[in-house]
């Protein structure tokens, strides 16, 4: 299990909402991994803040505990 350092969007939402060249970023960030993740047969289920982790590297989705198995 990979260690993250950062907090997830769920914590800086509590902030409040962020510019939107960092809302543009992080949603084509999520986007991104969404699609890495579909593109291996993939739906992660639980998508939501909290299991969104922001780091110094990017988002990165958190959680696929409840991923379902799709068609690539």
């Amino acid at each position: 299990m990979e260690f993250l350092e950062g907090e997830t969007l769920g914590d800086r939402l509590k902030r409040g909402a962020p510019e939107i060249e960092e809302t543009l970023r992080l949603g084509g960030q999520i986007a991104a991994a969404l699609d890495a993740a579909h593109q291996r047969g993939l739906v992660h289920r639980d998508l939501k803040p909290d299991n969104i982790m922001l780091t110094k590297a990017g988002a990165k989705l958190l959680d696929f505990g409840v991923i379902r198995r799709g068609t690539p």
